[in-house]
Parts: C-alpha cells; sequence; structure tokens
C-alpha cells in the first residue's frame, strides 16, 4: 500500500482533535482522518460510527496490523511537524499532488 498525500489542518478548537485532514493512498483512495490527542499522546482516528449497543465499528479495516501501524506512524509524523503552522500537506516522493476531495 502507497501513501500518496497526507494533507492536515489544525484545529480551530480546544478538546481532543487536534487536526483534520485526510490520506490519499495508491493515487485514488482518500480517506479522511482525524489527529485527537487526550493527554495520553497523540493517535490517528479512523473514520467510524457507534453501533446500536454502544460499539464503535470501523468503517476503514487494515488486513494487517503492520499496515496500520506505518500508516499512523506517516500521519502522526506529518502532525508532529506541523508545530504552529496551520496546514501541512506533503506529496509522496516522485508524485505530483492532486485535487483532494473536499470535506
Amino acid at each position: 500500500m502507497q501513501i500518496n498525500k497526507v494533507t492536515l489542518h489544525k484545529s480551530k478548537f480546544d478538546g481532543a482533535t487536534k487536526a483534520f485532514g485526510s490520506v490519499e493512498f495508491n493515487g485514488g483512495l482518500v480517506v479522511n482522518i482525524k489527529v485527537n490527542d487526550a493527554g495520553s499522546g497523540a493517535f490517528v482516528g479512523w473514520p467510524g460510527r457507534k453501533t446500536a449497543d454502544g460499539k464503535w465499528a470501523y468503517e476503514v479495516a487494515f488486513k494487517a496490523n503492520e499496515v496500520k501501524e506505518t500508516v499512523n506512524k506517516q500521519i502522526l509524523a506529518e502532525y508532529a511537524k506541523m508545530g504552529s503552522t496551520p496546514t501541512a500537506e506533503t506529496p509522496a516522493p516522485q508524485q505530483k499532488p492532486k485535487d483532494e476531495i473536499p470535506f
């Protein structure tokens, strides 16, 4: 799985969500994400929804945990680069940035 582009925008609000953004995979799949930090360290929030019994059902699934960890590390590295800059956008090496899906 290749990550073509990670785009992050800092949240303007106080709270656990620190940034919103998207990840583009293999030039065709774009997934909206959040970077959250409730005090125990930043982590990537993937799309999901609460079921009727109160449990979370995630709408993005990785077949191998190693792939998810690699993707999360790249997203969190971009988040760490943001510092006080309002946005961070990093295309993959030798890839032209493509228009992203607005959300």
